[in-house]
């Protein structure tokens, strides 16, 4: 997808806006980070809640999802899971060193990244880079840390904190990055 034009209402909404906290969704008494961060990634279990107004609530939740032989990354308001999220442990990171320089900072471009999941399914987004003012960037997208780097596993998300790590991410099911088009 081109940036900024053709986004989901959701992710459009966004520019000019900042993030004001960011909360992992991980899976019940699983701990945080617990091996899931190697320097400029993270592995998150369920979704991640990018809030920009810590008094209404509001922004964004990304989350994995499947539909049958759909892979995709789901984009909602953070309102809106909350049944979804009282099944799970809320883990703020919004200290954590990675985030630090992204907290207040105005997101000025969002470009999103498609593949198609499996043979004759629909064309689905599968990750989704921020640039924020200073050039400070960073991507989420479907995937795993393992012992060889990321790989693509749709059942976990992955953040990248830099242009390089997203860039660098490439799935076989899209002709483009986790930095996007």
């Amino acid at each position: 997808m081109a940036q900024n034009s053709g986004l989901p209402g959701e992710l459009a909404g966004l520019v000019g806006d900042s993030f004001e906290a960011i909360r992992y969704l991980q899976s019940r008494d699983a701990s945080w980070p617990d091996g899931r961060a190697h320097g400029s990634v993270h592995e998150v279990d369920h979704g991640i809640d990018l809030v920009t107004n810590e008094v209404r609530g509001q922004g964004l939740s990304m989350m994995w999802e499947m539909s049958g032989e759909d892979e995709f990354l789901s984009l909602s308001s953070v309102e809106l899971n909350s049944e979804i999220r009282n099944r799970l442990d809320i883990v703020d990171v919004s200290n954590h060193p990675a985030w630090r320089s992204i907290i207040g900072r105005e997101i000025v471009d969002i470009a999103t990244s498609c593949h198609v999941s499996n043979e004759n399914r629909p064309e689905s987004m599968w990750a989704v880079r921020f640039t924020l003012a200073a050039d400070v960037n960073f991507a989420v997208a479907l995937g795993r840390l393992g012992p060889s780097g990321i790989a693509y596993q749709p059942d976990s998300l992955v953040v990248l904190f830099g242009a390089t790590e997203s860039k660098s991410y490439h799935i076989k099911s899209s002709m483009t990055s986790a930095w996007g088009g």
